[in-house]
Protein backbone atom coordinates (compact mmCIF):
# COMPACT_ATOMS: atom_id res chain seq x y z
CA UNK A 1 0.00 0.00 0.00
CA UNK A 2 2.94 2.15 0.40
CA UNK A 3 1.71 4.72 2.86
CA UNK A 4 3.93 7.36 3.87
CA UNK A 5 2.27 9.94 6.05
CA UNK A 6 -0.34 9.23 8.87
CA UNK A 7 -3.10 11.96 9.63
CA UNK A 8 -5.53 11.97 12.58
CA UNK A 9 -8.52 14.83 12.07
CA UNK A 10 -10.36 16.33 14.95
CA UNK A 11 -13.29 18.00 14.08
CA UNK A 12 -13.99 20.70 17.05
CA UNK A 13 -16.79 22.78 17.96
CA UNK A 14 -13.91 24.90 20.31
CA UNK A 15 -11.44 25.38 17.21
CA UNK A 16 -9.74 28.72 17.74
CA UNK A 17 -9.14 27.24 21.36
CA UNK A 18 -7.86 23.73 20.50
CA UNK A 19 -5.90 25.32 17.66
CA UNK A 20 -4.03 27.61 20.29
CA UNK A 21 -3.70 24.91 23.22
CA UNK A 22 -1.99 22.77 20.86
CA UNK A 23 0.24 25.23 18.82
CA UNK A 24 1.37 27.51 22.02
CA UNK A 25 0.49 24.91 24.91
CA UNK A 26 1.96 21.40 23.23
CA UNK A 27 4.23 22.90 21.40
CA UNK A 28 3.80 21.47 17.62
CA UNK A 29 4.71 22.70 14.55
CA UNK A 30 1.86 24.27 12.14
CA UNK A 31 2.79 22.60 8.39
CA UNK A 32 -0.57 23.93 7.11
CA UNK A 33 -3.41 26.07 7.92
CA UNK A 34 -6.58 28.23 6.39
CA UNK A 35 -9.66 29.67 8.22
CA UNK A 36 -11.26 26.33 9.36
CA UNK A 37 -8.75 23.88 9.45
CA UNK A 38 -5.14 23.58 10.67
CA UNK A 39 -2.43 20.98 10.82
CA UNK A 40 0.83 20.19 12.89
CA UNK A 41 3.83 18.16 12.59
CA UNK A 42 3.90 15.58 14.98
CA UNK A 43 6.88 14.01 13.42
CA UNK A 44 8.27 13.25 9.87
CA UNK A 45 5.94 10.46 9.20
CA UNK A 46 2.57 11.70 11.44
CA UNK A 47 0.36 14.89 11.68
CA UNK A 48 -2.32 15.79 13.95
CA UNK A 49 -4.95 18.36 12.44
CA UNK A 50 -7.96 20.38 13.82
CA UNK A 51 -10.86 21.08 11.79
CA UNK A 52 -13.84 23.74 12.57
CA UNK A 53 -17.08 21.38 13.12
CA UNK A 54 -18.96 24.21 12.67
CA UNK A 55 -17.75 24.27 8.82
CA UNK A 56 -16.95 21.15 8.30
CA UNK A 57 -19.22 18.07 6.78
CA UNK A 58 -18.10 16.16 9.93
CA UNK A 59 -19.83 16.97 13.16
CA UNK A 60 -17.40 16.98 16.55
CA UNK A 61 -18.30 14.25 19.21
CA UNK A 62 -16.66 16.20 22.08
CA UNK A 63 -13.93 13.67 22.74
CA UNK A 64 -15.99 10.87 23.17
CA UNK A 65 -14.10 7.66 22.53
CA UNK A 66 -11.01 9.47 21.87
CA UNK A 67 -7.41 8.75 22.56
CA UNK A 68 -4.08 10.15 20.75
CA UNK A 69 -1.43 8.67 22.14
CA UNK A 70 2.20 10.06 21.53
CA UNK A 71 5.47 8.43 22.80
CA UNK A 72 8.09 10.87 23.63
CA UNK A 73 11.91 11.06 25.05
CA UNK A 74 10.96 12.24 28.76
CA UNK A 75 8.03 12.16 30.27
CA UNK A 76 9.17 13.89 33.74
CA UNK A 77 10.40 16.86 31.80
CA UNK A 78 7.15 16.98 29.27
CA UNK A 79 4.89 16.97 32.20
CA UNK A 80 6.51 19.61 34.22
CA UNK A 81 6.72 21.73 31.29
CA UNK A 82 3.00 21.64 30.29
CA UNK A 83 2.69 22.58 34.43
CA UNK A 84 4.09 25.54 33.66
CA UNK A 85 1.90 26.08 30.81
CA UNK A 86 -0.69 26.03 33.86
CA UNK A 87 -2.13 23.01 32.57
CA UNK A 88 -3.14 20.30 34.80
CA UNK A 89 -1.68 16.46 33.98
CA UNK A 90 -2.70 13.73 35.23
CA UNK A 91 0.20 11.59 37.65
CA UNK A 92 2.74 9.20 36.12
CA UNK A 93 1.94 6.15 36.40
CA UNK A 94 3.20 2.50 35.51
CA UNK A 95 1.89 0.27 33.56
CA UNK A 96 2.02 -3.16 33.00
CA UNK A 97 3.41 -3.15 29.91
CA UNK A 98 6.91 -1.27 30.89
CA UNK A 99 5.28 2.33 30.26
CA UNK A 100 5.57 5.10 32.54
CA UNK A 101 2.26 6.99 31.50
CA UNK A 102 0.01 10.57 31.93
CA UNK A 103 -2.56 11.56 30.81
CA UNK A 104 -4.30 15.27 29.65
CA UNK A 105 -7.37 16.73 27.82
CA UNK A 106 -7.27 19.24 25.44
CA UNK A 107 -10.04 21.98 25.20
CA UNK A 108 -12.35 19.78 23.01
CA UNK A 109 -11.62 17.08 25.45
CA UNK A 110 -10.28 14.84 23.80
CA UNK A 111 -7.67 13.00 26.14
CA UNK A 112 -3.96 12.67 25.53
CA UNK A 113 -1.86 9.67 26.70
CA UNK A 114 1.81 10.90 26.39
CA UNK A 115 4.21 7.56 27.62
CA UNK A 116 7.55 6.31 27.36
CA UNK A 117 9.56 3.24 27.79
CA UNK A 118 10.33 2.69 31.96
CA UNK A 119 13.91 2.93 31.95
CA UNK A 120 14.06 2.76 35.40
CA UNK A 121 14.02 -1.03 37.28
CA UNK A 122 13.49 0.35 40.65
CA UNK A 123 10.20 1.80 40.00
CA UNK A 124 7.44 -1.08 40.12
CA UNK A 125 5.98 -1.50 36.61
CA UNK A 126 2.67 -1.68 38.55
CA UNK A 127 1.06 0.59 40.96
CA UNK A 128 1.25 -0.64 44.44
CA UNK A 129 -2.76 -1.43 44.98
CA UNK A 130 -1.76 -4.41 42.44
CA UNK A 131 1.51 -5.83 44.35
CA UNK A 132 -0.26 -5.45 47.48
CA UNK A 133 -3.76 -6.19 46.74
CA UNK A 134 -5.52 -3.49 48.08
CA UNK A 135 -8.63 -1.34 45.97
CA UNK A 136 -7.79 2.28 45.43
CA UNK A 137 -4.06 2.23 45.75
CA UNK A 138 -1.32 3.97 43.08
CA UNK A 139 2.35 4.22 43.78
CA UNK A 140 3.51 7.37 42.05
CA UNK A 141 6.59 9.67 41.78
CA UNK A 142 6.12 13.36 42.75
CA UNK A 143 7.35 14.86 39.68
CA UNK A 144 4.81 18.07 39.22
CA UNK A 145 3.59 20.97 41.26
CA UNK A 146 0.75 19.88 42.25
CA UNK A 147 1.92 16.54 43.93
CA UNK A 148 4.57 18.62 45.26
CA UNK A 149 1.77 20.88 47.20
CA UNK A 150 0.05 17.76 48.21
CA UNK A 151 3.48 16.11 49.70
CA UNK A 152 4.07 19.57 51.21
CA UNK A 153 0.86 18.66 53.46
CA UNK A 154 2.21 15.68 54.68
CA UNK A 155 5.64 16.31 55.48
CA UNK A 156 4.90 19.75 58.14
CA UNK A 157 2.95 16.56 59.78
CA UNK A 158 6.58 15.25 61.35
CA UNK A 159 8.25 18.52 60.54
CA UNK A 160 6.51 21.84 61.03
CA UNK A 161 8.87 23.94 60.84
CA UNK A 162 9.35 23.16 56.85
CA UNK A 163 8.87 26.27 54.45
CA UNK A 164 6.87 25.59 51.78
CA UNK A 165 9.05 28.26 49.75
CA UNK A 166 11.95 25.97 50.40
CA UNK A 167 10.48 22.64 49.73
CA UNK A 168 9.04 23.55 46.67
CA UNK A 169 12.99 25.37 45.36
CA UNK A 170 14.68 21.96 46.41
CA UNK A 171 13.13 20.29 43.47
CA UNK A 172 15.01 23.05 41.09
CA UNK A 173 18.72 21.70 43.09
CA UNK A 174 20.69 19.36 41.22
CA UNK A 175 20.71 17.01 43.56
CA UNK A 176 17.19 16.01 42.98
CA UNK A 177 18.78 14.23 39.72
CA UNK A 178 20.08 11.47 42.24
CA UNK A 179 16.91 11.98 44.82
CA UNK A 180 13.31 10.80 44.41
CA UNK A 181 10.55 11.40 46.07
CA UNK A 182 7.59 8.89 45.76
CA UNK A 183 3.65 8.71 47.04
CA UNK A 184 0.55 6.54 48.01
CA UNK A 185 -2.49 7.56 46.80
CA UNK A 186 -5.00 6.01 48.21
CA UNK A 187 -8.87 6.80 46.68
CA UNK A 188 -6.62 9.44 44.59
CA UNK A 189 -5.72 10.96 47.67
CA UNK A 190 -2.00 11.31 48.39
CA UNK A 191 -1.58 9.99 52.29
CA UNK A 192 2.23 9.22 52.36
CA UNK A 193 5.51 10.11 50.80
CA UNK A 194 8.81 8.53 50.83
CA UNK A 195 12.05 9.94 49.91
CA UNK A 196 14.86 7.88 48.65
CA UNK A 197 18.13 7.75 47.35
CA UNK A 198 18.91 6.00 43.28
CA UNK A 199 22.71 4.95 44.10
CA UNK A 200 24.69 3.26 40.99
CA UNK A 201 27.26 0.64 42.10
CA UNK A 202 30.59 -0.36 40.54
CA UNK A 203 28.74 -3.37 38.27
CA UNK A 204 26.21 -0.65 37.05
CA UNK A 205 23.58 -1.89 38.89
CA UNK A 206 20.67 0.65 40.55
CA UNK A 207 19.79 0.81 44.01
CA UNK A 208 17.18 2.30 45.75
CA UNK A 209 18.06 3.32 49.79
CA UNK A 210 14.49 4.90 51.00
CA UNK A 211 15.66 7.18 53.71
CA UNK A 212 12.67 8.58 54.94
CA UNK A 213 8.64 8.00 55.23
CA UNK A 214 5.88 10.22 56.34
CA UNK A 215 2.22 9.41 56.35
CA UNK A 216 -1.09 11.02 57.43
CA UNK A 217 -2.30 10.76 60.88
CA UNK A 218 -5.55 8.48 60.01
CA UNK A 219 -3.20 6.19 58.00
CA UNK A 220 -0.86 5.64 60.73
CA UNK A 221 -3.24 3.46 62.54
CA UNK A 222 -3.60 1.45 59.43
CA UNK A 223 -0.04 -0.22 60.15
Amino acid sequence: MGIQIASTILYCRKFEETVAFYRKRIGLKVTAAKSWFVEFELNEAARLSIADAGRASVGAIGGRGVTITLKVDDIGTLRTRLIGENLDPGPVKDHPWGARVFHIRDPEGNRIEFWMHNRDPMVPSRGIGSVSGGRGKEFIEILGRREQEEAFEILIELVPHLKRSDFLQSFQHDLMKSHKLFGLRDSGRLVSVAAAWVLMTGLLEKLLWIYGFVTTEPMRSKG
